[in-house]
């Protein structure tokens, strides 16, 4: 009975920390990290099913692997750039420092997107892409964009504001943002 205790803390144990890894990754890492945590919480689960040896035991890890599923379906809908559904309100492709013209978002829309990707490998390597939110045309900043140092990259940034704005791209890369309305 001890054995049984004891491997249930196990199992509690290793979902907390796998869970709690794989729930912070979705704020920083690329679906390819996050697939791999996942993997390894898998791994884990499988580890620990071999020594199991009662029907709680069974219904126990079953119900770990339907929390894991849910848990990974979840991640990978936070990480996916949001789908086009209420259309793109503006799209621009560019290279280096550029402002781009003005884009409107709806009051009625919930904030907004900007699906960005960059490759700086026409710089001779890692480069940095980054821009500054302005409000219609002021020159003071309202919020800022995603400061990345890399050869390329993609994702997404979210705002929560409406109105006429406007992105100041500070970048030595070719550079291709989206923006969608909030859902």
């Amino acid at each position: 009975m001890r054995h049984k205790g004891l491997l249930a803390f196990a199992v509690a144990l290793g979902l907390v920390v796998a869970s709690a890894t794989v729930a912070e990754a979705t704020s920083s890492a690329t679906a390819t990290d996050v697939q791999t945590l996942a993997n390894a919480e898998a791994h884990v689960l499988a580890v620990l099913h071999q020594y199991k040896d009662t029907a709680a035991w069974e219904a126990e890890f079953n119900a770990a692997v339907a929390t894991q599923n849910a848990d990974l379906a979840k991640v990978k809908a936070d990480i996916s750039p949001p789908g086009p559904a209420g259309g793109v309100l503006f799209a621009m492709t560019g290279s280096g420092i550029e402002s781009t013209t003005p884009f409107t978002v709806p009051g009625a829309a919930k904030g907004w997107h900007v699906n960005y990707t960059f490759n700086c490998s026409s710089f001779g390597g890692s480069g940095n892409f980054d821009w500054t939110v302005y409000q219609g045309n002021a020159m003071s900043e309202t919020d800022f964009g995603p400061n990345r140092l890399a050869v390329s990259g993609s994702g997404v940034e979210h705002y929560y504001d409406t109105g006429t704005f406007h992105l100041a791209v500070d970048s030595e890369c070719n550079w291709t943002v989206k923006v969608f309305p909030g859902s």
